[in-house]
């Protein structure tokens, strides 16, 4: 494709392009620029070295921002834009979408949590029947080609645009289905615009990073941005917060589900550290099913995942067999044995899901309770009393710890956590490892031991990154006890 056959589509009134290269990829990234490359200048600020080395490394097109006062004599198109985000969008599906008569079935899964379990459960069922499919979430991608599965890392829950498309070709799009795990985030920073998804799971919404913005309604607009992205089906938990505000705002047909409101419905039978037995009922049907994925908040990711897989067309039977067998889900409430103590590793990362997670631990347990958990810098600082409150309150004992402080000094957010705490409840251990060793030392047979924030993430980011993962650890001392 070249540049001019974009350009005329989409401003056919500006007349300032002079290089109608073939565009050769397109990226934001200076450093990754090769010949006739089309590179997009997303600096709110006038890093002017940034085009000049894109350029320098054969760049033929530049867009920037329209208040961008950048000029050259070179033989480069300069297009200013209001943002040059949705051109790249624009770009990518002109490059990659519409030369493929074939397209699989999109389905995004979004809301403010189990967007992981979730995604993955879906993944599980589609690669079970041998379909091809490609999952971008914030555990990693995962592509199931020809019956072979290749897994690559990821930073974000959902890359870039330029990343997202470069998975999606990785295969030519000749999958069946591709999965994107779609956080607020991502809605707001335009990096799933140009995507049109089939069907679109939305698992819950309840306030959350109200860093990232100026207020709930703010964060509710950015969830349902996904809706005008949606083009076949929504499904959605009928309880949650604003259901009839998502629902208003759709123009698909969609189907509910929830405990005691929905199209589908569940009612739990028995729950405890191994197993979860519910209901599932819509209609004149109801199917008893047992899951080793445990949590109330688990059999919300089961019923929202089998409502999808089931409006998408699936056999009722297939589907609750198939999402049965998963026994876990890598980070997401894992239950290890060590010496006689069990160790729950969880991703939760926020006051209302250590709650959600305490409480169903000490509701089906006698056993004392330590919890191992920090709050994450730069992020949601006026909730920390919150967590201190929470965690002390649900716990025998605190330990508070290093949780990605990014670039605050993880004694400051300590510090804010329990600043208003009783000193019985807690101890500080700054160092996470250490804080897992402490754990386990002030800890007695037949405890529980939560360890919360962080899941199967391999990194701790701080000023420094340091490799660590709280699952990997457990289970390299669970090996080195055996």
């Amino acid at each position: 494709m070249r540049i001019l056959q974009y350009l005329k589509k989409y401003y056919p009134f500006k007349n300032y392009f002079i290089n109608n290269h073939q565009i050769n990829k397109i990226t934001d990234n200076s450093k990754d620029v090769q010949k006739n490359d089309v590179y997009f200048y997303l600096c709110k600020d006038k890093h002017y070295e940034y085009i000049n080395e894109a350029i320098s490394k054969g760049a033929k097109t530049i867009f920037v921002s329209k208040d961008c006062d950048f000029k050259t004599s070179l033989n480069v198109n300069i297009i200013k834009v209001d943002n040059p985000k949705i051109d790249i969008g624009r770009i990518n599906k002109e490059i990659y979408l519409k030369k493929y008569d074939k397209f699989p079935i999109m389905i995004a899964i979004t809301g403010t949590c189990g967007k992981t379990t979730s995604s993955i459960l879906t993944f599980s069922f589609l690669k079970s029947l041998n379909k091809d499919v490609l999952l971008i979430s914030s555990n990693g991608i995962y592509s199931y080609y020809a019956k072979t599965l290749k897994m690559f890392s990821t930073n974000n829950t959902t890359p870039n645009n330029n990343l997202i498309y470069k998975y999606l070709s990785l295969n030519e799009l000749s999958y069946d289905y591709v999965i994107i795990e779609v956080s607020s985030q991502a809605l707001s920073d335009l990096r799933v615009i140009g995507i049109d998804f089939d069907y679109t799971l939305i698992t819950n919404f309840y306030q959350e990073h109200l860093e990232y913005y100026e207020s709930e309604k703010d964060y509710l607009e950015a969830k349902q941005r996904i809706l005008s992205q949606t083009r076949k089906h929504l499904i959605i938990n009928e309880e949650i917060n604003y259901f009839d505000s998502f629902v208003e705002k759709t123009n698909v047909s969609y189907t509910t589900f929830g405990f005691d409101k929905g199209d589908i419905k569940t009612k739990i039978l028995k729950a405890n550290l191994s197993v979860s037995e519910f209901l599932i009922s819509y209609q004149n049907k109801k199917y008893l099913v047992k899951s080793k994925l445990i949590g109330d908040f688990n059999v919300y990711n089961f019923l929202g995942v089998f409502s999808l897989l089931k409006v998408i067309g699936f056999l009722d039977e297939l589907i609750i067999k198939s999402l049965s067998s998963i026994d876990h889900i890598d980070g997401r409430m894992n239950i290890l044995k060590y010496k006689k103590r069990e160790i729950i590793i969880d991703y939760a990362h926020s006051h209302l899901a250590f709650e959600k997670v305490m409480k169903y631990l000490n509701r089906h347990s006698n056993s004392n309770l330590i919890v191992v958990v920090g709050a994450g810098g730069m992020r949601n600082t006026f909730n920390r009393s919150f967590i201190g409150q929470v965690t002390t309150t649900n716990s025998s004992k605190v330990i508070f710890t290093e949780d990605n402080s990014r670039t605050e000094d993880v004694k400051k957010i300590i510090s804010e956590i329990t600043n208003t705490l009783d000193h019985e409840k807690y101890l500080v251990e700054y160092e996470r490892k250490k804080a897992i060793d402490l754990a386990l030392s002030i800890s007695n047979e037949g405890d529980i031991i939560a360890i919360l924030g962080k899941g199967n993430e391999d990194f701790i980011i701080s000023k420094k990154i340091k490799r660590f993962n709280d699952l990997e650890y457990i289970k390299s001392l669970i090996k080195n006890n055996e």
